[in-house]
Formats: structure tokens, sequence, C-alpha cells
């Protein structure tokens, strides 16, 4: 027993032995997969874009404008191969082309193969864009503002172009038979992660917007080398902290506050974003700015001693400023409580836009409101306009989103004319940006213009319907028989639903068209149900609340929210006015008919009135008339157009 027992231990302490040695080997081969594991991650964690899987996609694909790409996914970089490729007319280089969309939503580059000359505004669908290389045989390019482009390269050999060390693009010029390069600093990548940015002082032209929009550029430097032109409006509405000019410059200088000027301080090139007080030195102005400009961090500012410093709104750029001073001295202009007159007080030049006041009265020795005056204001809400003013200037109310009341004292003759080189009647509506005014009041007294009970505004005989307030309270307007005449007055009266006609009125003001801007007497009249004229007037009738001309030979206005979604124009019909469709939400189906001779259109087609940017509605045309030729050769929106098609009864 002793012997078999002795054995079975042995046994034992075999199978334990064994066991070990089994967990030992699992253990040991867990830790060399677990080893394995963490390196194949960590190599992956390393080179990501050499392990992720990648789908099959396009490699390849040429335009129907002859333009040859190919896209490489491993390296995430579209090459493109051509001569001149230019988005012109907003025509998309890709088309519908279907499989396309891995490109634009991973491609990080842009290679321009040799023998393309020209890029114009194209690849905007590619958004993640960081690097573009220029060819050597580019000669024009503007490209799209990528916002994640950190730098440019020019391959050596470009004539037109080259790149710094910072990816900054640079282009060249060459006037005439004169070979001395003109440089210009042609585009600094949003995002490069340059801060400080030294302008080299072979540059000839700095454009002031390409300073705008960086990322990351807080100082900008100028050594004493750099006489180049300053182009492109003050650069004042950027993250720049500070200016700072070399002292031997012969052409710039700054302050200790980091403001650019020109050398003898007579313009202010560039204002620092970290200031909310600015002085200016004498007999020194402001270099031009577009009006989309604006500088959201000056709230006081002091103007030189500038003769017609307020001719062209000077400080219109400035949307935060809540004061201006005018120092004694100056001999053109004085301020009263931070607003600005002529120095004789007979003309308000200047009424800051954040001034914290909600009811304003221009004083009474003032005769002549200013250019645009009150322009972009956001606080004012009550004007009161005294017996002494007698003109008022273009512009003067433009876009003041907080006016609600206006009351105009007997003595005004005059609202001067936006444009009277294009206008082809005598009045405007002054107010017709204004889209919270609710109410106008004139003095009774007034021998030029008078208001009614609505808070409309017109001519003093009421031959002529001026304002009609866009945030008026009632959803309901009536066209009192005494007006002849309407133009912009309905710009911007969202809320309005029904609209009803007396029985005098002559002319609807349709469309005016030039220099590509458009106006029309029905702007923004958003939530218009019907138009209803009285059955008196010999000028215009309604059917189902659509406005036609007598005998319903010309469809003038189809109310924008008026509901259904077939539309059938009456065979009385033989014209249809401008934008007669525009804003509506419901029609999905017009019927014209082949009694339709014209569409009073500047281009001659359906396109115009039958889309809006705002609600980008779209519907399809049914017609049976000779038009084809006309709506096919100017249509560019994405709807149908069916001829021959059969009314509905």
């Amino acid at each position: 027993m002793t012997m078999k027992k002795q054995k079975a231990s042995e046994n034992i302490i075999t199978v334990n032995n064994m066991k070990k040695k089994i967990i030992i080997a699992v253990s040991v081969l867990l830790a060399v997969a677990a080893l394995v594991t963490g390196w194949v991650f960590w190599k992956m964690s390393k080179n990501p874009d050499k392990n992720v899987d990648i789908p099959l996609v396009k490699t390849e694909f040429t335009s129907e404008h002859g333009v040859k790409f190919t896209f490489s996914p491993e390296t995430k970089t579209l090459t493109v191969f051509g001569t001149e490729i230019e988005n012109e007319y907003n025509v998309d280089l890709f088309g519908d082309e279907s499989g396309l969309d891995y490109w634009f939503e991973n491609a990080e580059k842009i290679v321009f193969a040799e023998g393309v000359t020209k890029s114009f505004y194209s690849f905007k669908e590619f958004e993640k864009i960081k690097t573009v290389e220029l060819c050597t045989t580019m000669q024009y390019f503007i490209i799209c503002d990528f916002p994640y482009l950190e730098n440019y390269v020019v391959r050596e050999g470009c004539k037109n172009f080259f790149s710094d060390e910072n990816g900054v693009l640079y282009s060249v010029s060459y006037s005439g038979n004169n070979p001395e390069e003109y440089i210009y600093l042609n585009d600094i990548p949003v995002n490069s992660p340059i801060t400080e940015f030294v302008i080299p002082g072979y540059v000839d032209e700095l454009v002031g917007s390409e300073l705008k929009k960086t990322n990351y550029i807080k100082k900008v430097i100028i050594g004493k080398d750099f006489e180049g032109k300053i182009n492109g409006g003050i650069i004042s509405v950027c993250d720049i902290d500070s200016f700072e000019v070399h002292t031997e410059n012969q052409k710039y200088c700054s302050d200790e506050q980091g403001v650019l000027y020109s050398k003898d301080k007579t313009i202010i090139y560039g204002i620092p974003s970290t200031l909310e007080e600015l002085v200016m030195p004498e007999n020194s102005n402001l270099a031009y700015s577009n009006d989309d400009e604006t500088n959201d961090k000056i709230k006081k500012v002091t103007i030189s001693n500038v003769p017609n410093f307020f001719d062209y709104n000077s400080l219109g750029i400035f949307s935060a400023v809540e004061e201006v001073v005018v120092p004694e001295n100056n001999t053109g202009y004085c301020s009263v409580d931070g607003v600005v007159f002529s120095k004789d007080m007979s003309m308000i030049e200047y009424y800051p836009r954040m001034k914290p006041v909600e009811t304003y009265e221009i004083p009474s020795t003032v005769v002549t409101v200013g250019y645009r005056c009150f322009s972009g204001n956001k606080t004012l809400r009550h004007l009161i306009i005294p017996d002494s003013v007698t003109t008022v200037c273009a512009y003067a109310f433009y876009n003041m989103d907080a006016l609600e009341t206006v009351k105009i004292g007997k003595g005004l003759k005059t609202f001067e004319m936006i444009d009277p080189m294009h206008t082809r009647f005598e009045y405007e509506n002054p107010f017709d940006t204004c889209d919270n005014l609710k109410f106008v009041s004139v003095d009774k007294g007034n021998p030029h213009f008078c208001s009614d009970a609505q808070g409309a505004l017109y001519t003093k005989d009421m031959r002529v319907l001026l304002t009609v307030p866009a945030g008026m309270v009632s959803k309901e307007f009536t066209v009192p028989d005494a007006v002849k005449e309407i133009t912009y007055a309905f710009t911007n009266c969202a809320e309005l639903e029904d609209i009803n006609i007396g029985s005098g009125l002559e002319s609807v003001f349709i469309y005016l068209t030039f220099d590509g801007f458009h106006y029309y007497g029905f702007k923004n009249c958003a939530s218009l149900r019907e138009i209803n004229v009285s059955a008196d007037n010999p000028y215009f009738e309604s059917i189902d609340g659509v406005l036609y001309s007598e005998g319903g030979k010309t469809l003038v206005m189809y109310p924008p929210s008026k509901e259904g979604d077939t539309f059938v124009v009456p065979d009385s019909v033989t014209d249809i006015e401008w934008k007669a469709f525009r804003l509506n939400k419901y029609i999905e189906k017009l019927y014209v008919g082949k009694n339709v001779e014209s569409f009073e259109n500047y281009y001659g087609s359906f396109p115009y009135f039958a889309n809006d940017d705002n609600y980008n509605m779209m519907f399809d045309v049914y017609y049976e008339g000779e038009l084809r030729r006309t709506i096919e050769s100017d249509r560019k929106e994405p709807y149908s157009v069916y001829y021959n098609s059969t009314m509905p009864h």
C-alpha cells in the first residue's frame, strides 16, 4: 500500500508539473500575442493613413469640359490635367458624376500638372484641402478660400508665381515691354500657423484683405525696405493685435498703440483688434474700406481736422461705436453728446451705430440730415425730425434695424433719391430697409408729405404711396382710392398677408434692372396671401387674390403665400410680369397655355421669376406656345419646362 501511495503521489506531482508547464506556455503565448497586438496598434497610430482600410474609389475622371482628374486615396492627392480650368457662371466641373464623394471628403492636396495655365475659382467641393501645388506653366490663378489651407508650393521655374518658406503665395506680373517684375502678395493660407508676419521688402503691392482672413497672424511687421502699396481697404476687421514699422521706413509708420499709418500720418491703414478707443492724428483720415467690412471693437473715436471727413461715411466701418468726439479746434465739424454735426449745426453728419439711446430728437438748428447719417444704427427706436429739417439725404436711414417710429415735422421737402441716374420715377421709399418700422407720422402742416392712420407715408396729395411700415402690427393694408402710384412702398413687409387696392391706382412699379441690381414693388412680402382690387379700378383687377392688369391681359403678381400646388394661367393673359411668382411656397405646377406671348423679364425667360435665393423654390412649367428657344437658351435653374402639354379643364 505504501508503494502504491508513493507512485500515486509521484503521478500527481507529474500531472501538476505538466499543468504548470502548460499554464506557463499559454501565458507566454498570450504575452507574445499582446506584445504583437500592441506593436501593431502602435505602428498604426504612427502611420494611420497607411493602415486604415481604404474603400474602392474612382481614381480617374474626365469632365465634360475636357479636364482630367486623378486621385490617390493613399496620399489624398487630387491631380489636375488640362489647360484652362475655370468655374465661370458657377459651372460645376464635376457635374452629377457619382462616386466622387470620397474625393470631396478626403482630398488634402491639389496638384496642378504641367500644362495648366489657368485656374479660376474652381474646386469649391474640396473643403479639407491643406496644400496647393502650382505647376511651372501656371499664368493665372484664383482659387476658393479653403478653410484648412496651410501652404502653397510652387515648382521652381514658374515665371508668374512663387511661394516662401511659410507657404505664402506671391504673383509676378510684367507691364508692357518692361522686364522688371511687379510682385503682389497674392494669398496667405487661412490656416497657416504664422503668428508674426514680416512683409517682404520686395513686395510691390499688398492687398489688405489677405491679412484679414488668416486665423493665426497676430502681429504684422514692416521692415525699412517695404515701399509697396497697401490696397483693399483698412486692415481693421481681423484679429491682428499690432502693426510694427521700422523707424527708417520711408513710406509707413506705426505708433505705441500699434496703429499703422502712412509716413505723414494722414492715412490710417491698420487698427489693432485690441483697441476700443481711436484717437486720430491731426489731418488724418481712414483708408478706403468696403461697406461689408466692420470693426466691432472701437467704441469711441476722436476725429481729426479733415475737410469733408463725412462725405463718404468714413466712420461706417465702426459697428460698435457709441461716441464720436470732435475737438473744438476742428474747423469743419462739432459734436454734441457723441453725435457729429457741421460746425454751424445746420447738418447732422453722423449718429453712432451703438449709441445707447432709444429716442432721439434732431436739434432744431438742423436743416439737412446727411448722407448715411443714421445708417446701420442698432439701438434707436424712435426718431423725431423737427420742423427745421428740409432735406434728408440718400441712405440716411439705411438698415436701421431697431427703428419703430418716425415723426416728421412740417418743414421736410425732399427725400433725396438713392440713384437718380437710373430711377424712372420721382419718389422712393426712404425706409425700405427699416424692417421693424411700425409707424410714420407727418405733421399736418407739412405741404409736401402726409401720413394716415395706418402709419404709411405719402406725398401730400396722396398720389404716391412711399412707405408701408415693414413692421406694422396689422397684417392687412388698404391702399386709399387717392393713390395713383406705388413704387417700393411694400418692400420687406414680411408679415403682411392681405393688400386691398383702391379705385385710383394706375401703376405698380414691378422692376428696374441695371448693373445686375433688381428692384420691385413687392420685394420680400413673403406672407402675402391675396391682393384684392376695387371693382371701380379701371387699371387693375384681381381674380381669386391674384393681381392682373385691366382685362386680365397681364399677370402682375401672384401672392407668395397663396396656397395651391397647381395654377392655371387664365386664357386672357398674354403677358406675365417679371418675378410674378417670386417666393411662392406652394406651386408645383404652372400651366401657361398658348396665349402668353411674352414674359416681362429682363432676360426673357422663366428662371428669374420662378426661383428665389431665400427659399430656393421651383416648379414645373407646362407651356403650349412658341417661346421654347427663349426659355431654353437662358435657363439656369433646376426645374423642367414641358412643351405641347395639354391644359387641364
